[in-house]
This record gives structure tokens, sequence and C-alpha cells, in this order.
């Protein structure tokens, strides 16, 4: 007699849940009676579970199946499953499986409708045919949850919220995650910097480069080692994109970077436009992978002139777009000719220009975003301090916004432009006026003012824009209503001057002192308050005339002063402090103010035992009825003897090479870097930690350098210095 044995391994995926199932039923029928602390609810509760259906809230977080499939052949990679989805209203997605290792496959789902999905597999494969199950798409509890990012005109916009709104938004990229032949980047890097770059600068944005990094996470250009998609490059892409999905923002990938720099992933296939199955596989796997996640849009590279023609971009395209069950915006950099009109690529969803390797203007901005009413815009030329200085940057920030609405990609200085700003309040502050503020049916509408404006006269929400200014006019002779306004010095951390209430007249609103000033007029669609109260005051001027506010260093201690000519109903002033490595400001004191007067008062407040640093100081100007405006911003650099010691450079003048030694009292990381006399990093002389009270020294060799005035900048933990020194020729 013949003995017939049953293999798990050789039923399909659907039959092995069956068999689960029935073996779980029969075995937890025997638990509840004989093993302690298992109830029959447990057992009917598990028995249950074994079953491919599930739910989740709109957008985020995206929903995963796993399946093992031990009986497939050839390139796992190849294995070809679809998964389509429907909607109880009819509306579908269809996505593919991917490979993720060990003989398993996996399919992912983003609902982008509440209520009652199902879905099937088909596959030549049997064990990933024919599976089936339901979703359950409840409201997101996070009803700012962010959605996919589209387009809308020549506006960006992005899904938000429970009620299917698409709101309008700027994204801004910070340049990241680069490193030298590497894309391994570890989950704590990841929180550190997306810590800085979205928590302290603002970014609501990062830019990721991957090139070879698809097939390898240590490539090097386009000569990597594989030819099928890296599981830890896209485990540590997907994780980038969630991130930062969760914090707000979006993440811009290129796809490839320079080709005659050895930049593109293409090269490694042997030709572009998806015409190789190597990279058909590349675009099936990011379709199927990362198709799913919210929150992303991806650029072909830059100095596309050079290598990419009309015909690849349209293949690698209609490839990826035929394939995700998702939208994603797809773009491609044009050449460095700066040209307004964009028309390298019609099968673009954003005009991507390069060129302007210093910043753009208003007007050319203008011009720009009337170009084409269909597309949203970009200047993705990568404006870092080696181009344009962090003030300039400021600037641009505001003038892309102004214009209408422009996208950019940023970065600071040091290794791949990662660093950190010296200012990040500039540019959280950006960041922070614009949420909520910007409305699709704003135009420009510098009529109204001596600055910018842009505004929706339906919503009777204006935002007004003046540069280095005490004062701004604006006309709101037809607004019909009073509105409720605030003011925001962009040069500060973010603080509100106000509220107080604008009359629907043309009038000139006096501001409390010079400064980059942004201006908010009207409820915004609801975030500002559309009737404003009796209580607001009419927006006017500071009812403190202050004349003076100083700091200085009194060994090591720091002293304020400052004076006023005039006060009225004033309550006093709070005292606040910022350090170059905080984001925002601590109150230190408070000091009475003396109410009503017409007579000249000064004010002194003592800090005691400050530690050596950089310091900003503002006051905080309070009245009785508790309305409140901030002062200018006063920045100190708190030097106290014995903190460092920087020896004078010698020889200076020099010819070749001149040194100068630096010590530190405490163990800590010093930074120093050579400037020319426009203020241009030249090069990086040390980057690393110094010993307490040893004597480092730092060599300055000239080769190559033109003759003239350089100035070294040394930079501590607590304490910096810069040293002039002249190279002669």
């Amino acid at each position: 007699m013949s003995t017939r044995h049953l293999s798990v391994r050789n039923l399909s995926v659907r039959d092995r849940f069956v068999l689960r199932r029935a073996v779980a039923v029969v075995l937890l029928g025997f638990l509840p009676g004989w093993l302690p602390g298992v109830s029959s609810s447990w057992a009917q509760h598990t028995t249950a579970s074994v079953t491919l259906d599930r739910s989740g809230t709109l957008w985020s977080p995206y929903l995963e199946w796993s399946v093992p499939n031990s009986s497939y052949s050839g390139n796992p990679f190849d294995v070809l499953a679809t998964v389509t989805f429907t909607h109880s209203s009819g509306a579908t997605h269809t996505t593919e499986m991917f490979y993720d290792g060990e003989a398993t496959w996996k399919w992912r789902f983003t609902g982008t409708k509440v209520g009652t999905w199902t879905f099937s597999t088909s596959s030549s494969d049997a064990e990933l045919d024919g599976l089936s199950g339901t979703v359950t798409i409840d409201p997101n509890p996070e009803e700012g949850s962010y959605g996919f990012v589209g387009k809308a005109g020549n506006k960006w916009v992005r899904d938000r919220g429970n009620s299917g709104a698409r709101e309008p938004f700027i994204p801004q990229f910070r340049n990241a995650f680069e490193k030298s032949n590497s894309f391994d980047w570890s989950s704590a890097e990841i929180d550190a910097l997306l810590d800085r770059w979205m928590g302290q600068e603002g970014f609501n944005g990062v830019l990721v480069f991957m090139a070879g990094y698809w097939v390898d996470v240590n490539a090097v250009g386009a000569r990597f080692r594989n030819r099928d998609p890296d599981l830890r490059s896209f485990r540590i892409l997907e994780e980038i994109i969630t991130k930062v999905h969760a914090r707000g923002g979006v993440v811009h990938i290129w796809y490839n970077g320079d080709c005659q720099r050895s930049q593109c992933v293409e090269a490694g296939f042997g030709a572009a436009g998806a015409t190789k199955a190597g990279e058909q596989r590349l675009l099936r796997y990011i379709a199927a992978r990362l198709g799913p996640l919210p929150g992303w849009i991806m650029g072909y590279g830059y100095d596309l002139q050079e290598f990419a023609s009309p015909g690849e971009l349209d293949g690698w395209a209609d490839y990826l777009r035929a394939r995700w069950g998702w939208s994603h915006l797809l773009g491609a950099r044009d050449g460095t000719t700066e040209e307004v009109h964009y028309t390298f690529w019609s099968g673009a969803d954003w005009h991507s220009r390069g060129g302007w390797f210093s910043g753009v203007g208003y007007e050319t901005s203008v011009a720009a975003m009337d170009s084409d009413a269909s597309h949203p815009h970009a200047f993705d030329e990568r404006w870092w301090e080696s181009r344009m200085s962090e003030a300039e940057q400021r600037r641009q920030l505001w003038t892309l916004a102004m214009a209408g609405g422009i996208s950019a990609i940023w970065g600071a200085e040091g290794d791949y432009e990662k660093e950190p700003y010296d200012n990040p309040w500039w540019f959280k502050t950006y960041f922070r006026f614009w949420e909520g503020r910007l409305l699709q049916g704003m135009e420009r509408c510098n009529e109204l003012t001596d600055g910018y404006c842009l505004g929706d006269a339906g919503a009777s929400s204006y935002v007004f824009y003046k540069e280095e200014t005490d004062r701004i006019e604006v006309d709101l002779s037809g607004a019909g209503a009073t509105l409720s306004a605030v003011a925001v010095d962009v040069k500060s951390s973010y603080a509100e001057q106000g509220p107080c209430v604008v009359t629907a007249e043309a009038h000139t609103w006096e501001l409390p002192y010079t400064s980059d000033w942004a201006i908010a007029i009207g409820d915004f669609g609801g975030r500002e308050a559309s009737a404003p109260t009796g209580d607001h005051a009419i927006c006017t001027i500071l009812p403190v005339e202050l004349t003076r506010f100083e700091a200085a260093t009194d060994g090591r201690d720091v002293v304020l002063t400052w004076a006023t000519a005039s006060e009225t109903n004033n309550a006093g002033f709070e005292v606040q402090q910022r350090a170059a490595d905080q984001a925002d400001f601590e109150v230190l004191h408070f000091v009475e103010g003396h109410g009503t007067t017409t007579e000249a008062q000064s004010y002194q407040v003592r800090l005691a035992d400050v530690s050596p640093g950089r310091y900003t100081f503002r006051l905080k100007q309070v009245d009785f009825d508790g309305a409140f405006e901030y002062s200018p911003e006063v920045e100190l650099l708190h030097e106290v003897a014995g903190t460092y010691e920087v020896e004078k450079a010698y020889p200076n003048p020099f010819r070749e090479r001149t040194v100068l030694r630096v010590s530190v009292p405490q163990a800590q990381a010093v930074r120093v870097v050579l400037y020319d006399a426009t203020g241009r990093q030249v090069r990086v002389l040390w980057n690393g930690f110094m010993l307490a009270h040893a004597v480092q020294e730092i060599s300055f060799e000239a080769r190559g350098l033109p003759g003239g005035m350089y100035f070294v900048h040394i930079q501590g933990e607590r304490f910096q210095a810069t040293e002039p020194v002249l190279l002669v020729r």
C-alpha cells in the first residue's frame, strides 16, 4: 500500500490560507478547555484574523500585504502579478506586486476614498494569482493629513484632509541625503537630518539624488555591480519618503544625474527610454513599490540637454505612468540658456528650468509663471551658498512666492550643501507664514500697494510684502469690509504683530521699525478671524516709541540697554534671548514699563555669567490690554577672555604658506574655513575635534590662488573668530 504525502510547499498561497485557518479552527477548539489563560473569545479572534482583509485611514499610513512564493523560477524581479482595488463608487487603482527578498512578494495600497474597497490579484504564477480581500478606509483622525501631489493650473496642489479638497502650496526642496558613493543612511541619520531641515529650518520638501543607487546602494556613478533593484536602497528611500510625508513634506527624487559625469542609471542598461529589459525591470519596481506611497515627485535629472531626447523622456514616462496605480508628477530640467518659456519636454507635468545660477528677479519670475497657465513652475538649478548667500536665498523665497508660487531647490554649505544655515529661523518664518495662506484664486495685485501684493479679492484675502521699510501703502477700498491683519518681520523668528484691523480704504500702515515685512490681511478661507472684534487695535504704529536697543559684553555678563521717547499704555517689556543653536526665543525677564508718558525713559538688564557664544536678543513690548509688539533684534558675539586663543597668522603678508594656531579650553568640534574678499568660500582648512589646551596648527597653502585679501573664519561650539591674511603675488 503506497502512502501519499501532502506538501504544504506545493500549495498555492490561497490554499495555504485555507489550510492554516482549518488547522487553527481544530487546534483552537481544544485550547480554551485545557490551556490556562486562553479564552474562547481569543480563539475566535485569532481564527477570524487569518485573512487578507485590511482596514486603514485616508491617505496614510499605506497598507501592505506579504505572501510567500517559493515555487517561482527565473529572476524574481521579472515575476509579474497585478492587484486591482475597486471602490464601491467604481473608482479603481491597479498596481503590481514587488519582490522583497527571501521568496516574499508584497503589494501596497493607499486609500484615496473613504469606504469599502475590494481587491483581486492576477498572475501567471499560481501562488500569486486569485487572491482577494476587502479593505475598509475610514476618515483620517488627523484632519490635516496630506495625500498626493498634483497640479491645478499653474499652481502646485496636494490632497488634504477628509473632504477631498486639493490645497495649493509651494514646494521648496532642501538639497539632501547626498554623500560620496553611498546611499547608506541609518534611521537615526534620517531623523536627525529631517529634524534640522524640516524642523529647525522649516522646509516642506527635500531633494534625493538616486542615479546608480537604484540598483547599488554603494554605486560609484553609473559604475554599479547590479542590474536589479537594490532592496536596501529602496528601503532607505521609502523610509525617507514616509518620514518626510509624515512631517507634511514632499520628496523630489532625481532619477538620474548628468550622464556626461557618469551619473545615469540608464548607462548601466545600455540605452534610455525604457527600451532595455534592465531599465524596464527597474521602472516596474519603482511603480510597484513606491507608486502607492503619497508625497513624492520625480525629475529625470539635470543637464539633460546634453544626453536626453524628448523621445527617450516619453518612453521613460509612458512606461512608469502605465504601471503605477496612483499619479505622481514627472519633470525634466531644461538647459542652462535661461529661457523663460519652457519647451524642452512637452510631456512634463511641471516646467523645470535650469540656469539662473545666481538667482532670478521678480519680473523674470512673473514671466516664467505667466508663460504657461496649465503647468506649475520651478527653478531647479539648485541654489546654495556658493551661488547665493543665505540672505539672498531668503529674499529669493519671497520673490518666488509673490510672483505666484514657484518651486526651487536650496542648500547651505559644506559637503553636498547639507550643513545647517546660520539663520535657520529666516527660512522657518517663511514656511510658517504661508501655512494655509496660499489660495487657488490668488493673483498678483501690485496696483494695491507700493510693495508686492498677492491676493484673492473674492475671498477678501491679501498678502503684502515689502523690503527694507517701516511703512507700507495698501489700498483696500475695494474690499468692502473691515479685515483682520497681522504683520511678520521675515528677518526674525516667526512672530505676528497684531492682530489689528484695517478698514476698507486706502491708507499707509506704519510698521514698528525698518525690516523686510510680510502682511496678511483677511481670513484666508477661515485661517484668520474674518470679522474682527472691537477689541482689535487699528493698524497704525507702536504704542511705545523705542529709540535705542543695545547688547554688550561686560566680563562674563551681558548687559542689555534700551530707551523710549514716549510710551502709551505700556505694561512692560519681556526680554527674550535665542542662542545660535536654538530655533526659538526663550523668555529671560519681564521689566515693568511706565504706562503712558511723553518723557524719555531708559532701561537696563544685566544677564549674569552667560556662556560664550553668539546670541540674539529682542524685546516683547506688552500693553495693559494684552496687545504686544516686538522690537528689532540685536545680535551679540559674547566672547570671554580665556575661552579660546587664536594666534595671528605668521607670516602675514605671505607668498606661499602661512600658519595660525588655535587652542580651546574644552574639547570641542572646530571648523576653519577660508573665504576670499567677496565672501565666497574658498576651502575648508580644518573640520574636526580639538582637544582641550592642545595647540592646533592650521596651515594655509596658497598654491593656485590669486593674490589678495583672504579671511580665515574659525567656528567653535561656543566661539567664532576671523583673521585676515594677505596673499602677495
